[in-house]
């Protein structure tokens, strides 16, 4: 799998497990009532936990991946490429 199908691959997976989350916000803001806040951020954590197994098991198979690529502004600097 080349790096753009990678992407697209993610931002579809992405968007179909922030579908729910985006979905309670709005709901939430349209009712004029708070959302489950406890609910919204497990359903978050699950999302990130799931990401990142995916992305761990795409970068052994990619040579040359370059970790710093990916890094944000304020991340720190303790990665090893």
């Amino acid at each position: 799998m080349d790096a753009i199908a990678f992407v697209q691959e993610l931002e579809t997976f992405k968007a179909e497990r922030l579908a729910p989350i985006v979905g309670a916000g709005r709901t939430s803001l349209a009712d004029g009532a708070p959302g489950d806040a406890k609910k919204m951020l497990q359903v978050a954590l699950a999302n990130e936990i799931s990401v990142s197994e995916l992305a761990a098991a795409w970068m052994p198979s990619t040579l040359g991946f370059d970790v710093a690529a990916f890094r944000t502004p304020g991340e720190a600097r303790s990665f090893s490429t």
